[in-house]
């Protein structure tokens, strides 16, 4: 999660942290993450133009669910390069 949205009011990171913990990251990056995706169970991704914030049911959205092993599989090696750049 980018450290600048993490620290505004209407943020979900308050909310996540106490649920996912160490699973959720700061990035630590000069530029901006813009990144809005989850990762479910290594099973499906959750992605799409969706604010996850208050803003989001004001806003038009959207949101998709992939289930396709090899789709899946990119976002988690994207994932762990996100974690490797971070450390």
């Amino acid at each position: 999660m980018d450290k600048g949205q993490a620290a505004i009011g209407n943020s979900c990171y308050p909310l996540l942290t106490p649920v996912l913990g160490n699973n959720v990251i700061l990035d630590r990056s000069e530029y901006q993450q813009h990144n809005k995706f989850a990762i479910s169970d290594n099973r499906a991704v959750i992605t799409g133009s969706y604010n996850w914030s208050d803003r989001a049911t004001k806003n038009m959205e959207n949101l998709v669910i992939l289930r396709d092993p090899a789709i899946v599989k990119s976002y988690i090696d994207y994932y762990s390069q996100l974690w490797i750049s971070n450390d």
